[in-house]
């Protein structure tokens, strides 16, 4: 049983989720990992994923 809202993204990292965003025209594959950032991580980084260039 979970204890702390983030518990949860623990185990979908663990299992390699991937979360699934669709817009308008398409849509993408995200990994659960590259949503979350470690505390020392700029938070001024464009994630792979971005549609912003």
């Amino acid at each position: 049983m979970a204890t702390h809202p983030s518990d949860m993204a623990v185990a979908l990292a663990a299992l390699d989720a991937v979360v699934t965003v669709a817009g308008p025209a398409t849509e993408r594959r995200i990994p659960l990992t590259e949503l979350h950032r470690l505390p020392e991580d700029a938070p001024t980084a464009t994630p792979s994923w971005s549609a912003v260039s």
